[in-house]
């Protein structure tokens, strides 16, 4: 079974990714694999983002053949790959604000990841993607995992958890509080 690991920017993908892979489950990084392939279409200079061809790395994850079961497909567009399963990575909004600010992100790419993070886009246009018909699969199989507070291998367990129980958290920034408080200080940037 492939699933995709998906999320905002800063979420924690790439390190909830390298905790499976060290307890024995096949991992694709695909900004990696669109490094190698060069399929880098091109640098987006004003979003500060690299654009993908999306049908190469299709490709590449539909014949890809890991030897674990499950494996992972990680990337904040591996939900438009042909997955089993989508895990939808979720984490508040002011544990985002840090972590971006610590990877030294300026405040516009912060500002446009907690807006993201905030309303979900990437949980949304899982289930659009779905929904849509693009890849055959139900609905319930885009599952979000919240992550705020849990320490690397703890997001891991919980990962497995969700695919082990196709059950994941019902995540809702909209009526928090302090996430509102914190997508507004960045609201100038937008």
């Amino acid at each position: 079974m492939k699933i995709a690991i998906t999320g905002t920017p800063g979420v924690g993908k790439t390190t909830v990714c390298e905790a499976l892979r060290d307890l024995g489950f096949d991992v694709v990084h695909l900004n990696k694999v669109a490094r190698e392939m060069d399929a880098i279409l091109e640098e987006d200079e004003q979003r500060q983002a690299k654009v993908v061809d999306l049908h190469a790395l299709r490709r590449y994850v539909e014949e890809w053949e890991p030897e674990s079961d499950p494996a992972f497909v990680e990337s904040h567009y591996a939900h438009l790959m042909p997955t089993d399963l989508v895990i939808v990575l979720r984490l508040h909004p002011s544990e985002l604000e840090r972590r971006l600010k610590e990877k030294g992100y300026p405040p516009e790419k912060i500002a446009e990841n907690l807006e993201a993070e905030f309303v979900g886009v990437c949980y949304g246009e899982a289930v659009e993607v779905r929904s849509e018909g693009c890849f055959i699969r139900p609905p319930e199989d885009v599952i979000q995992v919240n992550v705020t507070g849990l320490s690397r291998a703890e997001a891991a367990d919980r990962v497995l958890e969700a695919v082990n129980h196709r059950r994941g958290d019902d995540v809702d920034w909209l009526s928090d509080e302090e996430a509102q408080r914190t997508v507004e200080r960045y609201l100038k940037y937008r």
